[in-house]
């Protein structure tokens, strides 16, 4: 940052204390001006004091010499601020554009954010949807395998009735044969 800028919306204390001392002077020397035709129009009326009158006038002359001087430097820390605050301005307008870009650009990508979130949330219904009807016909194979279940636990059931009827109706055949042995006829 050049010497005597130090932020853009406060003057530099060299350009404050320059601006007031180029007042000073200016209000000097209009005082001066104003003593030295007083004191001018007394010496000429007393006819006598001419080399103080031209004393005064070289006075007058070294301070206005010394008064352009100290206006130039104020003119010259004016100028070199002002190419700061043109650089400065320069500056900014560079950052504003630049961040107008990312933010053009950060806008973009939270747009694409925002699909590819869109996206994942659709997909997320699917799969909800898909594992809804996956349970579904899970349970619905759990119904059906606890009914084959429940026939195969009856069929087992009236299989041991057939088996004990059987075992029973054997017995009864075995007796039936020997009482057919019994009266049957030899030869």
């Amino acid at each position: 940052m050049p010497q005597g800028c130090r932020k853009a919306n406060r003057p530099s204390p060299v350009f404050r204390n320059k601006g007031l001392r180029s007042r000073e002077i200016h209000r000097e020397s209009r005082v001066r001006k104003v003593s030295l035709a007083i004191r001018g129009a007394v010496l000429v009326r007393d006819r006598g004091g001419r080399e103080q009158h031209l004393a005064d006038i070289r006075e007058l002359k070294s301070y206005y010499s010394e008064s352009a001087s100290t206006i130039n430097e104020v003119r010259d820390s004016a100028d070199q601020l002002t190419e700061a605050s043109t650089h400065l301005s320069d500056t900014s307008d560079r950052n504003n554009e630049k961040m107008k870009t990312q933010t053009n650009e950060a806008e973009a990508a939270l747009g694409r954010i925002r699909h590819e979130v869109g996206a994942i949330n659709d997909m997320n219904a699917q799969i909800a949807s898909t594992a809804e009807q996956q349970s579904a016909a899970a349970e619905q194979v759990n119904r059906n395998i606890t009914s084959i279940r429940d026939a195969a636990s009856e069929a087992a059931g009236v299989s041991d009735e057939v088996a004990k009827s059987s075992h029973d109706l054997a017995g009864v055949a075995d007796a039936l044969t020997a009482k057919v042995r019994f009266f049957r006829t030899s030869p």
